[in-house]
């Protein structure tokens, strides 16, 4: 409660928490009902200015609700932001393909950076970013170090039942505008429309995309590993998706970085890099590490201390594609090319 007591325009206001809808609720009362209108409006926007939300990395989560046996609302259906606590990326760690990079860069940190001078140029600051390419590729990951390097704008991330509260992660995105959205696994609420059990999700999204003007400072990520699930009409307009970018399993530069990357906490000599470069061709970043936790597994259980770790590589790769065939080896992300 705050009561102002003055004579001549006394007000109160009062903030409650509605635990059934769990809102929070804004109420004033004044001689005149402009003065409510006033100070109402006042309290919001230097709330927004000032929210502990805004420039921060945020996770909306989606609690659908319940009914008893008669029908009526045990507890109503909630979307609620979460501090998202990444484990901090170190820009030297961060290992992708330089034409990637330079993809990222352009289309989403150098927009966010560069704001200011793009406006005065007329580039559009808004802007639809696709990332497709296998699972265990990295694109989360990327998704996770773009949002680190985007200091000044808030990050909003989406993904399972939350994608589906379209019309929310965009008011949201709004209120704390500079934002980028960050849409993970979207084939599985935006696929194409023959297919598409959410029909309405998906003309909600195609709307609020279309609805941005070039100036809101909304920029939209969307990872799949499924591009040809996607909707046509997402990731065939420029209007509304301005740069695709493909992030597939490395090439044997990168799994080197990979592989000095993973093996970097652990006290192992002997290790012939280039046979194990030449051995994961075809495998995804995720394999790598699994591979090297494997490896090291192995060398821990063995009785042997003089046996070369080389040959625990080599246990392990035999191990993790026992069972596997041209459809197994997808499935566990090494994706080498059958004859």
């Amino acid at each position: 409660w705050i009561a102002a007591d003055e004579k001549e325009d006394p007000i109160i206001v009062r903030l409650r928490y509605d635990e059934y809808h769990d809102a929070a609720i804004l109420e004033s009362a004044a001689l005149k009902s402009e003065r409510c209108d006033e100070i109402q409006e006042t309290i919001l926007s230097e709330s927004l200015r000032h929210s502990v939300f805004k420039r921060a990395t945020i996770h909306l989560s989606y609690e659908s609700g319940k009914r008893d046996e008669y029908g009526d609302v045990e507890k109503s259906e909630r979307l609620r932001l979460v501090f998202n606590e990444n484990e901090p990326i170190n820009e030297a760690a961060f290992v992708i393909d330089e034409k990637v990079q330079r993809m990222l860069d352009r289309n989403i940190i150098d927009l966010h950076e560069e704001r200011p001078r793009l406006e005065k140029v007329g580039v559009p600051i808004r802007r639809g970013v696709l990332l497709y390419g296998p699972p265990g590729t990295g694109k989360t990951y990327a998704c996770r170090y773009m949002s680190q390097r985007l200091k000044s704008a808030t990050k909003l991330f989406a993904t399972g039942a939350a994608l589906a509260q379209v019309s929310s992660i965009f008011s949201i995105a709004r209120l704390f505008a500079p934002t980028a959205i960050f849409l993970e696994d979207a084939d599985l609420m935006f696929s194409g429309r023959d297919i598409n059990a959410h029909t309405s999700v998906l003309a909600e999204l195609l709307e609020q995309m279309d609805g941005l003007r070039k100036n809101d400072e909304i920029t939209i990520v969307i990872t799949t590993n499924s591009l040809e699930r996607i909707e046509n009409a997402i990731k065939d307009r420029p209007g509304r998706i301005s740069q695709c970018i493909y992030i597939g399993p490395p090439h044997p530069k990168l799994r080197r970085q990979y592989l000095v990357q993973f093996l970097e906490n652990f006290d192992i000599g002997g290790v012939d890099l280039d046979q194990l470069v030449k051995e994961s061709e075809g495998a995804t970043q995720a394999f790598l590490r699994e591979w090297v936790t494997r490896a090291i597994q192995i060398m821990s259980e063995r009785s042997d201390a003089t046996a070369p770790i080389q040959n625990d590589f080599n246990d392990a790769l035999t191990e993790m594609k026992m069972f596997s065939d041209s459809f197994g080896d997808t499935v566990i992300g090494f994706r080498p090319t059958y004859e």
